[in-house]
């Protein structure tokens, strides 16, 4: 008789502990589940930034270079001698042929057709590039190139505003 009662008192306690640890497990999955989503987030967050990172760091080489020629289209006959305002021009240019191929990496080019699916930004690149040429980029005779610098400046503002629109606002906070 003593031994049902311990029996009955044991298998109450028992049934008692289960019913808690049963609670307690699932609202520990739950927490569980709710922590590895977080993480998750969190992940595609930091590779969104990493993403985002890089493409604004290609933007600034981008520029950079952009700005280079620039200063180099501004220079007037006599502020540098021909020889050393080609080979710039033809350094620069080679870094713009560079830049337009890294930048592959960044936009998706599918089957692009007389670059209509070209994204902005690597068509203002190209652009860059072809207002490099030789035969159009020349040392100014005497006065200042307003419309060549003007060309240039519109693509850069062409790289700059694809770029914005294709990064996150994480940057702004």
């Amino acid at each position: 008789m003593i031994f049902d009662v311990l029996n009955l008192i044991a298998t109450t306690v028992l049934a008692v502990a289960a019913v808690f640890i049963a609670r307690n497990a699932n609202s520990i999955s739950q927490n569980a589940n709710e922590l590895a989503d977080h993480a998750n987030e969190i992940s595609r967050q930091a590779v969104k930034l990493e993403a985002d990172k890089q493409l604004i760091e290609w933007g600034q080489r981008v520029l950079c270079c952009a700005s280079s020629l620039v200063a180099l289209r501004t220079l007037k006959k006599g502020e540098i001698d021909n020889d050393e305002f080609i080979q710039k021009r033809r350094e620069l240019r080679a870094t713009l042929f560079a830049l337009k191929e890294e930048g592959q990496l960044f936009f998706r080019v599918s089957g692009a057709v007389d670059g209509a699916d070209i994204p902005p930004a690597l068509k203002a690149v190209h652009e860059l590039t072809e207002l490099t040429n030789g035969k159009v980029f020349r040392l100014p005779s005497q006065d200042y190139d307003a419309d060549s610098v003007r060309e240039l400046r519109t693509e850069v503002r062409t790289v700059i505003g694809d770029i914005q629109s294709r990064v996150s606002d994480h940057w702004v906070r």
